[in-house]
């Protein structure tokens, strides 16, 4: 008997088992375990293939023993992991389908200036370049100066009474426009008595004179004034100013 520690023997039924398996497919090993010359349990190890041969010393080098699983004996085989799908959603509601709105109208093209001036002096431009349009001339462009100095001509026949292209206050169109700093290589002027842009209009181009002027491709700006005549209500006082700009 081998004394491992105090109080405690381990007797092998063999002192030295030496267990070769490379031959056998199928075996039974048996030994005894005794603790203070008590037998304590019989271990068996049945349809065991061990990996080597076994040098069996103690208690402990046994259970460091490495075995093997008998290749014949069935192992479960893994659960199956089922593919989970996601539960169908279901279908969006139809959505009703917007009416067709109608189409915008566009807005009427106006000169960049719109709003800087009273709105018949826009009107009464546009009037002017169509018919300029119909011989082939350039169109005029506002002249901000200019549109000063025929407004003022307007309202100058209005607060003095008279219609003539000679002011009591500043004499011809020509020394007026000089006198408002206007430059110019040609000029003319058109002046009108009537209720409205469009049939002052009418007035200029059945006039030979005043059609001159407004066809003439030598202008390339215009100023306009349009004032009301304080004695009638329903009646205007129109100047147009024409120049060649320097």
């Amino acid at each position: 008997m081998k004394k491992m520690k105090k109080g405690l023997s381990v007797v092998l039924a063999s002192t030295l088992l030496m267990v070769p398996f490379s031959s056998m497919a199928n075996a039974e090993v048996q030994y005894k375990v005794y603790v203070n010359g008590k037998e304590q349990n019989k271990v068996s190890l049945t349809n065991a293939t061990l990996n080597k041969s076994c040098n069996v010393k103690d208690v402990t080098a046994w259970y460091k023993t490495y075995i093997k699983t008998n290749p014949n004996k069935s192992v479960p085989a893994p659960a199956e992991e089922k593919e989970v799908k996601p539960a169908p959603q279901p279908a969006p509601a139809p959505q009703p389908k917007p009416e067709p709105q109608p189409a915008p109208t566009p807005a009427p093209q106006q000169p960049a200036e719109t709003g800087k001036y009273q709105a018949g002096v826009y009107e009464m431009l546009e009037l002017i370049n169509a018919e300029r349009a119909k011989v082939g001339a350039a169109p005029l462009q506002l002249h901000d100066k200019l549109i000063s100095v025929a407004q003022e001509k307007s309202e100058d026949m209005v607060r003095n009474k008279y219609f003539s292209h000679t002011s009591p206050t500043y004499g011809s169109p020509f020394d007026m426009m000089k006198t408002f700093g206007i430059s110019y290589s040609t000029a003319g002027e058109n002046i009108a008595i009537n209720s409205s842009v469009a049939k002052a209009h009418t007035a200029f181009m059945g006039s030979e004179g005043h059609r001159n002027n407004i066809l003439n491709p030598n202008y390339t700006h215009i100023g306009i004034g349009i004032a009301k005549d304080s004695g009638n209500s329903n009646s205007y006082r129109f100047t147009q100013m024409f120049i060649k700009a320097k």
